[in-house]
């Protein structure tokens, strides 16, 4: 008999974003953990949009799912952030504070978009 391990148990950690030196290989290695996680999409794009407070169609959800729906997006999101957050060398976190960035900002997609916007030129 054949034992597939889960994807989850084999996903590599992402390694520190230590500035400019290392940031495509952090960038493959984030968005490879994210993707194995299936929330990729929170650094992309429409991702990050909450889910609607109703289903499109009476019948797709039962009672409860949209609620659970929202509690699984917004875990999902907060997981992003922290993975996200938790790569970061202190020295990349001083240099997005000076672009008056704050660990309170829980989007993850506005942080990512920062840091390819600021880590590449300094």
């Amino acid at each position: 008999m054949v034992h597939f391990t889960p994807i989850e148990e084999i996903a590599v950690p992402v390694i520190t974003l230590t500035g400019k030196e290392n940031l495509v290989i952090w960038n493959n290695s984030l968005r490879s953990y994210l993707l194995v996680y299936g929330v990729l999409h929170f650094l992309e794009g429409e991702g990050t949009k909450e889910p609607a407070d109703a289903p499109a169609h009476a019948n797709d959800y039962e009672v409860g799912e949209v609620e659970n729906a929202k509690a699984k997006w917004g875990m999902d999101r907060f997981f992003v952030w922290a993975v996200l957050y938790t790569s970061l060398s202190s020295e990349v976190l001083e240099k997005l504070e000076l672009k008056n960035w704050h660990m309170r900002l829980k989007d993850p997609k506005i942080v990512y978009d920062l840091i390819m916007e600021v880590i590449p030129r300094t």
